[in-house]
């Protein structure tokens, strides 16, 4: 029975990680109630203990973070660059958790090319569980909006140093395990990858009382938009069918942190729509959510994102792309909406038929919350487990 070393470049929280770091947290917590976790290894973590073992890739790591935060917010060091230089980091630290006594290796991150060239000096085996789609097809996908918007700036998925970087990673990873269609489809393109399929999802952390739907008949129709924005959460084509909806009695409620990119895009094109507000980022989803009448993410592709859960948690309508992971919980027109991704067109038609028809859209987001309610994610997370397991013993 081989041990795992987990490795997740998200920090840990009490209840579970951020991001891709939950997934890890789940599949960490579980592994050592079977004794087969080595380690979880994080970017940080608090001084709490978890029922598992768990540590930070460096003592240093909290000091390091906090310097190059505190530099990026000062506006010396674009934030592509910050992101970068976090991730070469936790590579060296991360390959000094490598030993001779390693058996196998778990990791959400595929920014290790220094981790994983030790690891295959000493024939351990590499397992990458990505939290979004495949680099180079991101990249492909982003270079193609910034010359349809005319966006000339850097961002984390064009920067060529890091495109090198997980180039050099990934040719060294044995298995990669998705757990979206998105995903799936996405890596399997590239006929280089072992992709294993996994169907499953991450449960929302926080939990909310249960609303009437007839409460919400009168109320203002507030539509809702959360995401860490960047250009492929599609927040540019929802505002451009936002133009065509101004004249309907209804908000759109934007939350989360919006890179310069979209910034760009909204001070050019959208800086003059109505009854569109925006948040930042938001620090209790659950609160943002709470009076909301429809969630929608326009992704142009998307891994899995717990948002569209989190909607979904609040018995919320939800509206996703064929480009987004989630989908896959979803049956379009009775448990939410699949549309096309980037086209303005079918967001505006959408959004209009559930403005028109709110107790049928209703009784819809009903429907997907018993699904979610019903489902069991330790059978997702034993699934995970199970692979690995017969991997290494038949192959």
């Amino acid at each position: 029975m081989k041990k795992a070393l987990v490795i997740s470049f998200q920090s840990l929280t009490q209840k579970s990680g951020g991001g891709i770091g939950k997934l890890g947290f789940y599949l960490s917590k579980s592994l050592d109630e079977s004794n087969k976790l080595n380690k979880f290894v994080v970017s940080s973590k608090g001084k709490f203990k978890t029922s598992f073992p768990s540590e930070p890739v460096s003592r240093l790591s909290r000091y390091y973070l906090f310097l190059i935060n505190k530099v990026e917010k000062k506006n010396h060091l674009k934030s592509h660059v910050s992101r970068y230089i976090q991730e070469c980091l936790f590579d060296w630290f991360c390959q000094f958790h490598i030993k001779e006594s390693t058996e196998l290796i778990i990791t959400t991150t595929p920014y290790l090319y220094k981790t994983f060239r030790k690891a295959k000096r000493l024939c351990i085996p590499i397992y990458f569980i990505p939290g979004n789609p495949e680099d180079n097809l991101i990249n492909e996908i982003v270079t193609q909006e910034k010359k349809k918007f005319n966006i000339q700036l850097s961002d984390a998925y064009t920067y060529p140093k890091r495109l090198n970087f997980y180039n050099k990673s990934v040719s060294l990873i044995d298995h990669i395990i998705t757990y979206s269609s998105v995903m799936e489809e996405s890596y399997a393109s590239k006929n280089e990858f072992n992709v294993i399929p996994i169907n499953g999802y991450l449960k929302p952390d926080f939990d909310l009382p249960y609303r009437q739907i007839s409460c919400r008949e009168n109320e203002t129709f507030k539509v809702a938009f959360l995401a860490h924005t960047v250009l492929l959460k599609g927040l540019q084509y929802l505002l451009e069918a936002w133009s065509d909806l101004q004249h309907l009695e209804m908000e759109l409620h934007i939350g989360g942190a919006i890179d310069n990119n979209i910034r760009k895009i909204i001070q050019e094109r959208f800086k003059d729509l109505r009854n569109v507000y925006y948040y930042g980022k938001i620090e209790d989803v659950a609160n943002f959510l709470h009076d909301k009448s429809l969630y929608i993410l326009p992704s142009l592709i998307d891994g899995a994102p717990v948002t569209v859960l989190e909607a979904i948690y609040c018995n919320i309508p939800v509206i996703v792309t064929e480009k987004c992971g989630t989908k896959d919980i979803l049956e379009n027109g009775k448990t939410g909406w699949v549309i096309k991704p980037g086209n303005s067109q079918e967001i505006k038609d959408k959004i209009t038929w559930i403005f028109e028809n709110k107790t049928a859209s209703q009784l819809m987001a009903l429907k997907a919350k018993m699904i979610l309610d019903n489902y069991n994610i330790a059978t997702f997370i034993n699934g995970i487990d199970n692979v690995i397991d017969w991997k290494n013993k038949y192959e």
